[in-house]
């Protein structure tokens, strides 16, 4: 008896075939290209944050104590990837719309499964990103001391 997998557990080379030559390829193309944009401009915007994050600490603007603007670097590092990831999140989730009837299930479930790991290094980098800058928001001021010494 053939046993029909699940396109959740079929491999990709198998699920991106059983698209068809038609316009379910396409469809699916197109998301891939549009996501790798997006995904490029997710690392481009977290590096640029994360520059000026560190430029506005050695430059200082305020001229306050450096274990004070230690604390504010760390507010603005969890504030600046939690906006970064809600954009990411927000354009992978237009992208990937189930509203589209006209494509088959298969071609959204492809896509998905091809950037699954994107979006879990993501929110993981995230996270990860948010708890630094809240500890060091919360207490960069004794840590600055503390390293300092």
């Amino acid at each position: 008896m053939n046993e029909t997998k699940s396109p959740w557990e079929m491999p990709l080379c198998d699920l991106y075939e059983v698209m068809g030559d038609g316009s379910g390829k396409i469809w699916a193309d197109k998301k891939i290209a549009q996501i790798k944009v997006d995904k490029w401009k997710w690392i481009f915007f977290n590096f640029f944050c994360l520059l000026f994050i560190v430029s506005l600490f050695y430059c200082n603007p305020l001229n306050e104590d450096w274990h004070t603007w230690f604390s504010r670097f760390g507010a603005l590092i969890s504030i600046s990837s939690v906006l970064v990831e809600y954009y990411f999140l927000n354009k992978f989730k237009d992208v990937i719309n189930f509203s589209e009837h006209s494509k088959p299930v298969y071609c959204v479930i492809y896509v998905q499964r091809k950037f699954r790991s994107t979006v879990s290094y993501s929110k993981r980098y995230t996270m990860s990103m948010a708890v630094i800058g809240t500890i060091v928001w919360g207490y960069g001021d004794l840590i600055y001391i503390h390293l300092k010494n």
